[in-house]
């Protein structure tokens, strides 16, 4: 009895010293999300309703808030949907105006008093806005887990070309299994193909990551991890990084935010830092060579009046002027070199604009607008001579850029070749740019010659077995690249090999009509039938990802009879397409330069991804430029509601 009775006052003590949560918090501590255009500023809790307080740091573009919205226990399955919003509009785009972010509040049912930590879901969508482990006590202090921080920089390796591919390992630390980046992208530039390429690696549940990226060369690639990544083929890069801290440096508003939050993430075996790897974004995402456009425009009546050789100056002075202030800064020798390449890459894209330079900046003096008669105003083309900078660049290095493809399609620009087989073409551009160089041996050298094969695989025109041969012994030194060439090639034509047994994938002919005519005669062959018609290009990161979002919807709706159309132009390279379409399933065209700009006029295009439905009619019933996530759900209601 006394037992009983000492175990039933100790239940009422710990009863009695729960914590509960108060009526309101105000910028509430939460372990991570995954989204910086949303926070939480406040929380209002009542016996009748959860009021959630939301502001937004973004202008200029749109969100939508799902109807499906809910709040929940941290760790529990039961949800709470939501009951209102105020402020927005549930489904509907909405344009945030004020430059110090608007707010909106969603209104969900009560909590228990004893709920003291929550996660706020804005539907189970994968590109959704989520909070996980929201606090509703004050004064909440995170538990960090302690993470590796042994940081082992390594040299720049050697450029050079290779068939083995990089690894990157690592974990996240604080990861939620159902967060929506279930895995890390990569993308890289291929040095045969010239395209994009994207490779990702799964997270396990446990917030651990291993996988393999393919890429041809030691150099910077784009992630989603939030800051480049500098890779090397054959070794691997490891990296940790802790999402709570993250969560806490990225955040606006909260209050609990540390000196030290902004070293959310180490890396291992890495000739740089994650500080230099976040200060070079710049350098490969565009803004650095966008303002170095600027700089030049500033000047761009005094380029009108310009010789090829007073322009050559004017820019080489620009650049050694930012060169001399990256040598003073007091950074790590690698970041300094990479830094320049970035400055270097940007002089050799400007230096070739001359022509485009002058003729914009005379159009401007003259006020001509129409951008025909500006492409008709006569300018002198520099001759060979006026590329003998190049010889003073860190060419071969250049391949540690992610735009290493493009400098070396760049390069083959301004040599200019006029033979038409791979092997001529390259003597051609060996016997011009060797002068210019200084040298005619290296890994520009081979990344040329790889073009110039790249280039005739991308004309669909495939080697026969002698031209294999050819190939390989091209590449003495460097048989990795030669495997990947004739790989490269085999691979694509069987794969358009395969598409033509393809029964779900239909590569239609151009009706032999008018361009007035085209578009109609296209529809033409549907009617009596749904039609969806997607616009799109194979560059077009929003195409893509909408092809890919749409694709379990597309799959139930072809099976009851709704035709999906999707029309390119000749800027989707007709290489890269026949890669593309066999995993998309529909009618395809591909459209001459010409056809496109006519058709676009007609349907009034400004803008890709650009979907239209129509009905079995042949009636036009909507259309909208641009994708979301919404529009999958709303686009398969209406397919549906046509049948």
């Amino acid at each position: 009895m006394k037992k009983t009775f000492f175990l039933l006052c100790s239940a009422l003590i710990v009863v009695g010293c729960a914590q509960k949560h108060p009526d309101v918090i105000e910028f509430p501590v939460f372990d991570t999300s995954n989204t910086n255009s949303i926070e939480i500023e406040k929380i209002e809790m009542s016996d009748s309703a959860t009021i959630l307080h939301f502001v937004t740091h973004f202008q200029g573009g749109w969100i939508t808030i799902d109807s499906a919205s809910y709040i929940r226990e941290s760790g529990k399955d039961e949800k709470l949907l939501a009951i209102s919003s105020e402020g927005i509009s549930f489904n509907e785009q909405f344009y945030p105006s004020k430059e110090d972010g608007a707010t909106f509040k969603l209104v969900f049912p009560p909590l228990k008093a004893k709920v003291t930590k929550i996660d706020f879901i804005e539907s189970d969508c994968d590109k959704c806005f989520k909070f996980w482990g929201i606090s509703l006590l004050p004064d909440t202090k995170l538990k960090f887990m302690k993470i590796p921080e042994t940081i082992a920089v390594t040299e720049l390796p050697e450029p050079g070309f290779s068939a083995d591919s990089a690894i990157v390992s690592g974990k996240y630390f604080g990861y939620v299994k159902d967060n929506s980046a279930q895995e890390i992208s990569f993308i890289y530039n291929d040095i045969v193909t010239g395209d994009k390429k994207t490779e990702k690696i799964t997270i396990a549940d446990d917030g651990s990551f291993k996988g393999k990226v393919g890429v041809n060369v030691p150099g910077l690639v784009y992630s989603s991890l939030g800051f480049p990544v500098f890779l090397t083929p054959g070794k691997e890069v490891k990296l940790n990084i802790d999402l709570k801290k993250k969560a806490r440096f990225q955040s606006q508003i909260r209050k609990d935010k540390e000196p030290e939050d902004s070293i959310y993430a180490y890396i291992e075996c890495s000739p740089l830092t994650i500080g230099e790897l976040v200060s070079l974004a710049s350098t490969i995402n565009g803004r650095d060579q966008a303002a170095f456009f600027r700089r030049i425009m500033k000047d761009a009546e005094l380029i009108s009046e310009m010789k090829p050789d007073e322009y050559k100056a004017f820019l080489l002075d620009l650049a050694a002027v930012q060169e001399d202030s990256i040598g003073a800064l007091p950074v790590s020798d690698n970041l300094k070199l990479l830094k320049k390449l970035g400055v270097q890459d940007n002089l050799l894209t400007y230096m070739s604009y001359y022509q485009r330079f002058k003729r914009s900046a005379i159009a401007k003096i003259k006020n001509i607008q129409d951008n025909k008669k500006v492409n008709e105003i006569q300018v002198e083309k520099p001759d060979l001579n006026y590329y003998d900078f190049i010889g003073k660049l860190q060419t071969d290095k250049f391949s540690y850029l992610f735009n290493f493809p493009g400098i070396v399609s760049q390069l083959v620009s301004i040599v200019s070749v006029d033979a038409e087989i791979p092997k001529a073409q390259f003597e051609q551009f060996t016997a011009k740019a060797a002068p210019l160089l200084g040298y005619d041996k290296g890994i520009i050298f081979d990344a040329v010659k790889a073009n110039f094969y790249g280039a005739q695989i991308s004309q669909m025109k495939f080697f026969t077995d002698a031209e294999k041969e050819e190939i390989k012994a091209s590449f003495p030194d460097c048989p990795a690249l030669s495997e990947k060439i004739i790989a490269e090639n085999d691979k694509l034509q069987q794969l358009i090999e395969e598409t033509k047994s393809n029964n779900a994938v239909v590569i239609n002919e151009i009706p032999a009509v008018v361009d007035a005519a085209l578009f109609d005669a296209i529809l033409a062959k549907y009617k009596g039938k749904v039609v969806f018609v997607d616009f799109w290009a194979t560059w077009c990161g929003p195409c893509v990802a909408g092809i890919e979002a749409m694709k379990a919807t597309k799959d139930e709706l072809q099976s009851k009879g709704v035709v999906y159309l999707y029309i390119t132009g000749e800027t989707s390279p007709l290489a890269d397409w026949n890669r593309k379409i066999p995993e998309i399933h529909g009618e395809h065209y591909r459209l001459s330069n010409a056809q496109w700009k006519y058709v676009g006029e007609q349907v009034g295009i400004n803008g890709i991804p650009h979907y239209m439905i129509y009905d079995k009619t042949g009636k036009k019933v909507s259309e909208q430029v641009g994708f979301s996530s919404e529009y999958v759900e709303k686009s398969k209601k209406e397919l549906e509601s046509l049948l």
